[in-house]
């Protein structure tokens, strides 16, 4: 019997992410809250404004980040049922090994991707945690034919790893 194989999140980048939101939340407030006062064309208070939603914005973010650095479970998990992608944030849970067609690996412009050839789409679109999810699936349908696609970049491996790990635990 094949033993469950753990591919855990990139806790370094993730802390990294957050840091770097973190100042940018910081930074943005304090600019725009300094720069309101010394304009005269626009009332203070669109760029106070502004300052808070994009603070918050970055703030919202940090925190994402943040939350996935904390999650043990944060990451790939390969088992007899299938792949457990929760490596980021669109991660979509359970891929059943009878669900799955093919996997690959494609290579995007700056990182590549370890692309899961599934049944039904339709399945995984109606699954989706949110609209905006949702909208990233449809977006990976178009782009390569299918909805998920895992970024080994969120993971403490290589995508040659990633790839040689399914491609081990499915050929036992």
């Amino acid at each position: 019997m094949n033993e469950p194989i753990f591919i855990g999140s990139n806790k370094s980048k993730l802390r990294f992410q957050t840091a770097v939101y973190t100042i940018i939340a910081v930074v943005a407030f304090i600019l725009l809250f300094g720069y309101a006062e010394r304009q005269e064309w626009v009332p203070p208070i669109v760029f106070q404004g502004l300052g808070v939603v994009l603070g918050g914005l970055c703030v919202l973010a940090a925190a994402a980040k943040a939350k996935r650095i904390k999650d043990p479970n944060a990451g790939l998990l390969i088992d007899k049922q299938g792949i457990h992608d929760l490596s980021s944030d669109i991660g979509l849970g359970l891929i059943k090994w009878k669900d799955i067609t093919e996997y690959k690996v494609e290579q995007s412009k700056k990182t590549g991707l370890i692309l899961i050839g599934v049944k039904k789409n339709e399945v995984f679109l109606r699954n989706a945690q949110n609209p905006a999810i949702a909208r990233l699936l449809k977006q990976n349908i178009r782009l390569y034919d299918t909805p998920v696609a895992i970024d080994p970049s969120y993971l403490d491996a290589s995508i040659q790893e990633v790839f040689e790990r399914i491609d081990e635990f499915k050929s036992n």
